[in-house]
């Protein structure tokens, strides 16, 4: 039997895990506590690092293999942790030459340039209008470490500027603070260290259809295990659906370049996903992020289309093997994640009651709901959110086609009662 460690295992990702087979067995075990680090307004790598170490030592039995599914910090985490043990995983280097968004694009101008967009570092408490910045209106602006488009506008003039620089000099210490401790841990050049983990990029605004694709690196060989549509309203992310639309040549197009980039940043002995924009009126392909680990958001989709989740490749790896992809071998012909979202800030006088969640899987019995929001809450005090919307529920859903899988969630939606107040 041997012993999988998952950093901040919450119970709706160890009841996915219920589909991961492993050749000799294996059990999985949660590493420290999810309410301690996801989410939290503020964290310590030196305090995640120690608490980790010591959970592990304590162990009884042996450390087979550590994972993580979340984004900073504990993508960090992970590859110190592994390094520490002699365990499978990426470097640490190759993991920041993902997820430092500066770094990244300078790798990626490197290895794909065709497919890289036009991008310049800011440093946001130097800047005071457009005239600072070298990209042309419009243009993102978000910090250099993020995730889930914290922190992320869209800018196209200096009234659009002014508020924004607000905001990331207000916030983007939470995350930069110890982002910047970890850089001080790898080998980093010279250009990366110099622009630390409190600056911003600037990056050209780009439209399109989004798409994603997961996959692995094993002993250097790559293999992607599906693609999917990431579904926008203007800067707001409605749903995930798989598998992606998109025509196979394009799917190839962006295998391509993910296997370029991969190799030119020498990652390794993991997952990962990348996500790119197809303009389909100049039809360019343009990258947008590097992920290194696999997304927990795409793990119900996959086990209900292939009959198997995305963890399974993962474990794969993590245990030294060959990983085992899914096999088509799933209920449903599409499944999404939705995000339902409110533009309009407020308080959440109360969820959604028993009676509504069973009106709510009458329509859509294989419905997974999660609430965001929480009673009691100001929904603009939510963390991990972007700058556009408030996340009250994620709503996973399967169907037989895409018809069905938006009729099931109207449904849904129509079904579950959220009181809330304006402010």
């Amino acid at each position: 039997m041997q012993n999988v460690f998952i950093l901040a295992l919450d119970e709706s990702h160890r009841k996915e895990l219920e589909t991961v087979k492993c050749k000799d067995g294996c059990e999985f075990h949660g590493l420290l506590n999810p309410e301690d680090i996801v989410h939290s307004e503020e964290f310590s790598l030196k305090k995640i690092l120690d608490d980790a170490r010591a959970e592990l030592d304590a162990f009884p039995g042996t450390v087979d293999a550590i994972l993580t599914h979340w984004d900073f910090p504990l993508s960090v985490v992970a590859p110190i942790l592994c390094a520490e043990r002699g365990l499978q995983s990426p470097t640490l280097e190759s993991v920041l030459r993902c997820s430092d968004k500066y770094w990244s694009r300078l790798e990626q101008r490197k290895a794909i340039p065709n497919f890289t967009p036009r991008f310049t570092e800011v440093d946001p408490f130097e800047i005071s209008s457009l005239n600072d910045i070298e990209v042309e209106p419009p243009f993102w602006l978000k910090p250099v470490a993020s995730f889930a488009s914290q922190l992320g506008f869209k800018v196209n003039d200096d009234g659009d500027l002014q508020p924004a620089l607000e905001e990331i000099r207000d916030g983007i210490g939470r995350i930069g603070d110890p982002f910047e401790d970890v850089l001080d841990r790898a080998d980093i050049p010279q250009e990366v260290e110099k622009v630390g983990g409190k600056h911003c990029i600037a990056e050209e605004y780009l439209t399109g259809i989004e798409l994603a694709h997961e996959g692995s690196v094993f002993n250097g060989e790559v293999d992607i295990h599906g693609a999917i549509d990431m579904v926008r309203e203007g800067e707001i992310f409605t749903r995930l659906e798989y598998p992606s639309t998109a025509p196979q040549g394009i799917l190839d197009l962006m295998e391509e370049a993910t296997r370029s980039l991969l190799g030119e940043i020498g990652f390794d002995q993991g997952c990962f996903n990348v996500e790119y924009f197809w303009n389909t009126e100049t039809d360019r392909l343009t990258i947008i992020e590097v992920n290194p680990r696999i997304s927990q958001s795409h793990a119900y989709m996959f086990e209900k289309v292939d009959g198997r989740s995305n963890h399974q490749v993962a474990v794969d790896i993590a245990l030294g093997r060959s990983p085992t992809l899914p096999d088509d071998k799933g209920l449903y012909g599409r499944a999404a994640k939705f995000h339902h979202t409110t533009r309009e800030d407020g308080f959440v006088e109360s969820l959604p009651d028993e009676r509504s969640i069973k009106r709510a899987r009458e329509a859509a019995p294989d419905v997974e709901i999660r609430f965001v929001a929480k009673e009691g809450q100001k929904l603009s005090d939510l963390t991990d959110q972007d700058a556009y919307s408030f996340d009250l529920a994620e709503i996973y859903l399967a169907a037989a086609d895409q018809m069905d899988l938006l009729k099931r969630y109207d449904a849904v939606v129509d079904a579950l009662d959220f009181k809330i107040s304006p402010v």
